[in-house]
């Protein structure tokens, strides 16, 4: 999350240093308004994905533990994968033609 955060952060204001603007600094507020505008979904999409983890990852009830434990045993991960490999195929043939 930190390289994409400074990555967004180094193309803005890159593209302001870059400007023909006179007064660069006066659009500096406007640069990190448009940062945010750009950022805060996919930021706040991971902080709460990282609070579900929290959830699944650090158990206190053993009972629980031993449940999430099964559910990830008997889970059809290759099933997964392979939906997602279908639909990468699906979307390069797309691309391609």
């Amino acid at each position: 999350m930190a390289v994409e955060e400074g990555a967004a952060l180094g193309i803005l204001v890159g593209s302001l240093s870059q400007s023909r603007l006179e007064d660069r600094k006066a659009h500096v507020p406007e640069i990190l308004q448009l940062y945010e505008a750009m950022r805060k979904r996919r930021t706040t999409t991971n902080v709460q994905g990282a609070i579900e983890n929290r959830h699944l990852f650090q158990m206190a009830d053993e009972r629980d533990v031993q449940t999430r434990n099964k559910e990830l045993l008997d889970a059809d991960f290759n099933r997964h994968q392979q939906r997602l490999q279908m639909g990468l195929r699906k979307a390069t043939a797309i691309k391609n033609s």
